[in-house]
């Protein structure tokens, strides 16, 4: 199934669930970018069966300019992908009979979804462990692109080279192969969802995802952030590898299980709700 956004042709699955009611909820999927969209793959894929089964239509697709899709990756960045997802939503409404929608992201997905949910109101927004502070996201996936290129080099490895960078951040930088372009580094910089969490959607689920049962200081920040703002926000934490920066066997199944308790008690599959607007 493809869909455009600009000059881009935006690949994925749309997933329909069995039965013929007239009236269902679906979710799109804002997948995490680079390294951590190949890490997360079979666990979004998992979530996805498993919203599927409970009723839910679930739309997974890639961002311009990876995975399927076509476009220019040194294009790439947030403000274009936030464009993507606008499209993705409109595809749904038009492909579907689905009368509620809402969205599902993960790390920068997540911070995508919530932001273009300010201009989208979704009924309601689940974020996986989303990026908070971008400018931290940054400096993290550097360094793990220079672990992995001194572990693969050895004595060959220049690390001023293999950053690829200079010090006024105007170079590309290279997160293990995924081009990050000046723009796409000054975009993701100034991402603080702190300081612009609002209400647009009616329901907000953040979930923490990691060693601990309970948010990380930054996610309780993010929750009440969104409290603040006037929306109705649940935060949850559960134990589960961070699977979007490991390569295995892993389902998720504690963040899935999590997911569709609070989507079914705020949101669930086939019950009642608005039309959907017009194209």
């Amino acid at each position: 199934m493809e869909f455009r956004s600009s000059d881009a042709v935006l690949r994925g699955m749309l997933h329909m669930p069995a039965g013929d009611g007239d009236r269902r909820a679906a979710v799109v999927i804002c997948p995490p970018f680079a390294e951590e969209k190949k890490c997360a793959q079979r666990v979004l894929v998992h979530a996805t069966r498993a919203l599927t089964q409970a009723g839910f239509v679930v739309l997974r697709f890639d961002l311009s300019g990876t995975g399927e899709s076509t476009g220019d990756p040194a294009a790439g960045c947030p403000s274009r992908w936030r464009e993507d997802i606008e499209r993705a939503i409109e595809f749904v409404w038009q492909a579907t009979d689905a009368h509620r929608l809402g969205l599902l992201g993960l790390r920068l997905g997540g911070t995508l979804a919530a932001e273009a949910a300010t201009g989208l109101q979704p009924e309601w927004l689940v974020l996986w462990e989303p990026v908070v502070n971008g400018r931290r996201y940054l400096q993290l996936n550097v360094r793990r692109s220079l672990i992995k290129k001194m572990l693969t080099q050895g004595e060959q490895f220049d690390a001023k080279q293999a950053a690829g960078t200079q010090r006024d951040g105007h170079e590309h930088m290279d997160f293990d192969g995924h081009f990050v372009s000046a723009r796409c580094q000054d975009e993701i910089s100034s991402v603080d969802m702190l300081a612009s969490a609002d209400a647009a959607a009616q329901n907000v689920f953040v979930l923490g995802i990691g060693p601990r049962d309970t948010l990380s200081r930054e996610q309780g920040g993010l929750v009440e952030a969104y409290a603040a703002a006037g929306a109705k926000v649940t935060g949850a934490a559960v134990r589960e590898p961070p699977f979007w920066s490991l390569v295995g066997l892993v389902r998720g199944d504690a963040a899935i299980r999590e997911t569709l308790a609070w989507l079914n008690a705020e949101g669930g599959a086939g019950g009642p709700g608005d039309a959907k607007p017009d194209p």
